[in-house]
């Protein structure tokens, strides 16, 4: 065997080494943070937030943010709806305080998967003694090539207990 079979055989090698330690990686698909919920239609997936404290107004008021994450292959056109709410466990049945709807519509024209968050703010509401509990409803549609996906269901966030 000659040297430069030698080092076929051993490019070789390093090759297939490299696809054996890359390949499980590329199948594994986009990482979500642990615990959000999803939504996963036509090439795109929301990551729907837990609502957060975002800081104080001018008047002192808290507000609270909702956020969604929207990732997606490319060109497509992601159009994403959001609902935030109140909800009052105490009462029988639940009541829920809707506090307003947002629409986004997010084109990703590049040929590799890419991501945007999108969110909003507002005051939080103070609709009981003690504390608030804040929500979101989210779905998602996707077109790509003029074929559209139609809405998935809606999803809600986790629900976070805010003082007021």
């Amino acid at each position: 065997m000659n040297r430069f079979s030698k080092i076929k055989i051993y490019t070789v090698r390093i090759l297939l080494a490299a696809i054996a330690i890359l390949l499980p990686i590329g199948l594994a698909g986009p990482a979500h943070a642990v615990g959000e919920p999803t939504i996963s239609i036509g090439g795109c997936t929301a990551t729907i937030y837990d609502p957060t404290h975002a800081g104080f107004n001018s008047a002192g008021t808290k507000l609270v943010k909702f956020a969604v994450k929207i990732e997606c292959d490319g060109w497509r056109t992601a159009t994403i709806h959001q609902r935030a709410y109140e909800e009052d466990s105490e009462t029988n049945p639940p009541s829920w305080y809707y506090l307003g709807f947002k629409e986004y519509k997010k084109d990703f024209l590049v040929p590799w998967r890419s991501s945007e968050t999108v969110s909003w703010t507002t005051t939080l509401p103070n609709t009981e003694p003690g504390n608030e509990e804040m929500l979101q409803k989210v779905r998602l549609s996707v077109s790509k090539d003029g074929v559209n996906t139609g809405w998935s269901p809606w999803k809600n966030s986790r629900i976070q207990s805010m003082p007021n």
